[in-house]
């Protein structure tokens, strides 16, 4: 797996896109500056991408985040903090890889894969409730259920997950 930086505008464009910022602020930011912008939805978000670094949320949570550093800001404790007020509810912190060069693995078998409802409920059985509820894929507008065979009796794949996308999230191909 490889990443040439000629690359990173792409990367740049789909995290520009998807925190809503203005249109080439990634690419044009000083190195080693934060980018801070203001939203009307209630999630703050902090995203270190390579030398730059972006903190988005309501406003009154961006001023409370002024003082704090990058350290600080990528701790998920300090995120919870910073939200307790709010009744925040974390999501956790996560690493999210990019590759131009991904090795290509082909299944053994033909891989079969739904698009309806009645395999996300077979799968959804097949789980705690309480990750099916806070999963939802039924609610999802968009949702691939990888099957065991191609027969109309086949039930979903208990070891490959189903794969759901959002369709808000107009970038969600590229992670």
């Amino acid at each position: 797996m490889t990443f040439d930086l000629s690359s990173a505008p792409i990367v740049f464009l789909a995290w520009e896109r998807g925190l809503q910022l203005p249109a080439d602020s990634l690419l044009v930011a000083a190195d080693g500056a934060r980018i801070t912008h203001a939203t009307d939805t209630p999630t703050l978000t902090f995203l270190r991408l390579w030398d730059k670094s972006v903190l988005t949320g309501p406003a009154e949570l961006l001023v409370a985040a002024e003082a704090l550093d990058d350290d600080e800001l990528s701790d998920h404790a300090t995120m919870m903090r910073l939200t307790r007020d709010f009744s925040g509810k974390g999501f956790g912190t996560e690493a999210l890889y990019y590759a131009d060069d991904l090795e290509l693995h082909q299944p053994e078998d033909t891989v079969h894969v739904s698009t309806g409802l009645d395999p996300i409920s077979a799968l959804e059985a097949l789980c705690p409730p309480d990750d099916v509820n806070e999963v939802g894929l039924a609610r999802l507008a968009h949702s691939f259920t990888v099957m065991t065979s191609g027969e109309p009796d086949a039930g979903p794949s208990p070891v490959v997950p189903t794969v759901s996308t959002r369709a808000c999230w107009p970038a969600s191909g590229l992670w």
